[in-house]
């Protein structure tokens, strides 16, 4: 390869740096040379900056200088190794940040999180991470992926795949990982669920769980634009630096002072509750209080990092992972409890199916905000001050390139003018699922812009995903609206409500207003047709609430607190 190779490489607490490295090797000099025939050379597309990067960072782990850092990994396959099958050259695939042979005795059980044969001092790999077998990491431009035919997930269409490149970039961690930290906690159809933390794992815990089918799903967190971005799909948020007890505020919005599951999506760097307690680590608060809140014989999901050596921990216990945990109120109320790596291949293939069928938004959900390689020590920086983004590298500028996202029309906002849904109308070539697929995608992105506080261009992008679904709602010709209709009379009518939301924030209440009357038609004429319309949802949903909890629409939701 003439090319040449550059990547992210820790230099000590707070210090990271873009470095020119070497070209990568279908071998491991870090394991005694050790060949890698069964692997592959990846030109990187995209890359994440994650929560565990940033706790070495800090300094929090004993990571040593010169690491290459970067577990969160796609990339297009330029070199393939003697011993692979069935990975080709030219194959954009997502790289699990678990690294596993697909061969020892935890890798046939699932348990790939825990491969026995990737790393000579324990079980368990993964790339440019501290104690993780001194595989290289992938924040750079090329990087290798060893076990190739085991470890890939294969993208089935290359032009849908780079359409979809920033919702896809999340399935290397945090999406199974967020997911994993649902499953296992036991959520589905109807729970209640409470997620510790609003960064982005626990952002996409929150979208698992409504994935799964949660009835409620609350995030508590210390910052207020994370809980914004959580609101912003429809959580519920508990601002966990203004009360320092949890289950009185799980009663407020619940009745009860208790949930069915919870996640902890913050780990060892966790801080304390209230005015006073949030302004200092406490490491088991998390632990402790979702054992508390969670009902007996519940489940307790853990995918946030815990570790046997902190070195900036704030008592001699934590410097070597031993915490005040109240493992026998756990063990009272019968709780189970998961651990440990996500098995990132138990879930992956099944989610990637989920964005290509427009089923989540996950980049929107957490907010990917896409940045060049070479910027990545600025990333770094804002994503420690708590940006509510999930950074995502982009070094050879693919990602733009391909993102439906990357280049939003910037049209001026204009006054509303009605987008009739109810006439009959000839169905266009577009098929409703398409549509609704773009739709939403366009609605996801809007909502990044409001976290943003770009209002104006969140309603533009509002406006086009309406008038890219008014041509499949309502009747064709010659038809009466039947019941198969009504969920996507109660989308639009959702999306109306979303666009008036973002011009209340401009200013513009009289045309906020326009578009609300208009949903509210909408949802009338659909009751009147369809008897069973009566139990249809609030029109314009929880997801326009404001910081204060009151409906930030005109006129007021019936529903607001």
């Amino acid at each position: 390869m003439t090319d040449t190779n550059r990547g992210v490489v820790y230099l000590g607490p707070g210090k990271v740096e873009v470095q020119d490295l070497e070209f990568p090797k279908l071998e491991l000099e870090e394991q005694n040379h050790r060949p890698l025939q069964h692997g592959v050379i990846l030109k990187v597309i995209a890359t994440n900056i994650g929560g565990s990067d940033q706790h070495m960072v800090r300094g929090r782990t004993t990571a040593p200088p010169e690491l290459t850092l970067g577990h969160e990994i796609t990339g297009e396959v330029i070199e393939v190794g003697r011993d692979v099958e069935f990975i080709k050259q030219g194959d954009l695939v997502s790289v699990p940040f678990n690294i596993a042979c697909g061969r020892c005795r935890n890798c046939k059980a699932g348990n790939a999180g825990v491969c026995e044969n990737v790393n000579p001092a324990r079980a368990g790999a993964a790339y440019g991470y501290v104690d993780m077998g001194g595989w290289h990491g992938g924040q750079a431009r090329y990087v290798t992926v060893p076990y190739a035919d085991w470890n890939l997930l294969k993208f089935p269409d290359r032009d849908q795949a780079m359409a979809k490149i920033r919702d896809l970039a999340m399935l290397s961690d945090i999406f199974p990982t967020g997911y994993h930290g649902a499953y296992t906690a036991g959520v589905g159809n109807g729970s209640t669920v409470y997620v510790a933390g609003a960064g982005p794992v626990g952002l996409a815990s929150a979208a698992s769980a409504q994935l799964l089918g949660a009835a409620v799903v609350i995030v508590g967190d210390m910052n207020a634009q994370r809980l914004a971005q959580a609101r912003s799909f429809g959580c519920e948020t508990i601002d966990l630096s203004q009360h320092d007890n949890l289950p009185e505020q799980i009663e407020q919005i619940l009745g009860t002072p208790e949930v069915d599951a919870a996640v902890d999506c913050v780990g060892f760097e966790a801080r304390g509750h209230g005015a006073d307690g949030s302004q200092q680590e406490q490491p088991a608060t998390v632990l402790n209080s979702l054992m508390t809140l969670t009902r007996s014989a519940g489940k307790l999901g853990i995918p946030g990092l815990y570790v046997t050596g902190d070195p900036g921990a704030p008592t001699e216990d934590a410097k070597v992972g031993t915490l005040g945990i109240r493992i026998g109120l756990g063990w009272a109320k019968s709780q189970s409890f998961t651990t440990g790596q996500c098995p990132v291949m138990r879930y992956n293939r099944q989610l990637m199916m989920a964005i290509l069928n427009d089923k989540v938004q996950i980049a929107r959900n957490v907010n990917a905000t896409v940045i060049p390689l070479d910027k990545a020590p600025e990333g770094y920086q804002e994503f420690d001050k708590g940006a509510a983004k999930k950074f995502v590298l982009d070094p050879h500028g693919m990602v733009d390139a391909g993102s439906t996202f990357a280049k939003p029309a910037n049209v001026p906002t204009q006054r509303v003018q009605n987008i009739s849904v109810l006439e009959p109308k000839t169905r266009e070539a577009t098929s409703i699922s398409e549509a609704f697929g773009r739709a939403n995608q366009l609605r996801g992105e809007a909502a990044r812009l409001i976290v943003a506080g770009d209002y104006e261009a969140a309603v533009d992008l509002g406006r086009e995903a309406l008038e890219v679904i008014s041509p499949t709602i309502g009747p064709a010709e010659g038809e009466k609206i039947r019941p198969v209709e009504l969920p996507r009379i109660q989308q639009a009518a959702l999306l109306f409500g979303e666009v008036a939301f973002a011009y209340t924030l401009l200013g513009q209440t009289e045309n906020a207003t326009e578009l609300l009357n208009q949903a509210q038609a909408l949802i009338e004429h659909a009751r009147q047709l369809i008897p069973t319309a009566s139990a249809a949802v609030c029109f314009h949903g929880r997801s326009t609430y404001d910081p204060e909890g009151r409906c930030a629409l005109i006129p007021p939701c019936p529903s607001s607190p």
